[in-house]
């Protein structure tokens, strides 16, 4: 099973998680959700502090909420920005193919200003492995840093080829490669208190959960196709 989506963080209730998908394999779901806060909880402390958690602007202190950031889905990051909040990335195909079942998604416009032009591809491929592929074109003046998350209840160890999983008696491997560009395989803390956020001594840690992924970076006016396989081999 998968789950994809487009979209931009303006509209009502969303998050900045255009790119973001859902996998369910083997009757494991793989790649997940963080857990949304109840909006009481979060109200009172964004107002302690000035904001306003229905303040739907660009540096709202609502996008500091962890679970409502890019950095937090699964989706990619680019030089340590928050994807930009009228940035609308919509879903440009449909993919229905014998062996191959998903969606292309145009992530320019969540990614404006730190990218000329990104496109991701979610599919299933072979009615089993998850394949993103993630076409990354860099601005003539900047290199874009890529950071590519995966939301998981997998327990990672980090191999010298990528990230193995394990759920109860399933096993997964996520694996990446891009022509010319160094990938370097991470681990990132899913508690909120481990983020410099004014947040985090509100919100509540997540136990059994991880956010692993890689980053790498396209040079300034250069290009990168990243293709990254969760497979169970």
């Amino acid at each position: 099973y998968l789950g994809i989506k487009g979209g931009g963080a303006g509209a009502q209730h969303s998050h900045m998680d255009a790119g973001s998908f859902v996998f369910d394999a083997e009757g494991v779901r793989w790649a997940k959700e963080l857990p949304n806060p109840a909006y009481t909880s979060m109200e009172t402390p964004m107002l302690k502090l000035g904001g306003s958690l229905w303040k739907m602007e660009q540096n709202s202190l609502r996008w500091r909420a962890f679970a409502y950031n890019n950095r937090q889905h699964n989706t990619l990051t680019v030089n340590d920005k928050d994807h930009i909040l009228g940035g609308f990335a919509p879903l440009v195909k449909v993919i229905e193919k014998r062996g191959r079942a998903g969606a292309v998604i145009d992530l320019t416009p969540a990614l404006a200003g730190e990218v000329s032009k990104t496109t991701r591809t979610v599919e299933i491929a072979k009615k089993k492995d998850l394949v993103v592929t993630d076409m990354i074109e860099a601005l003539e003046e900047k290199p874009a840093m890529v950071r590519w998350t995966l939301v998981t209840n997998g327990t990672p160890e980090v191999t010298e080829d990528g990230i193995r999983l394990t759920i109860g008696d399933k096993v997964r491997f996520l694996r990446a490669g891009a022509k010319g560009v160094r990938i370097e395989y991470k681990v990132w803390s899913s508690d909120p208190k481990d983020y410099d956020s004014p947040l985090k001594e509100y919100e509540r840690p997540v136990p059994g959960t991880y956010i692993v992924g890689f980053t790498a970076t396209v040079p300034a006016g250069g290009k990168a196709r990243f293709m990254t396989v969760l497979g169970a081999e």
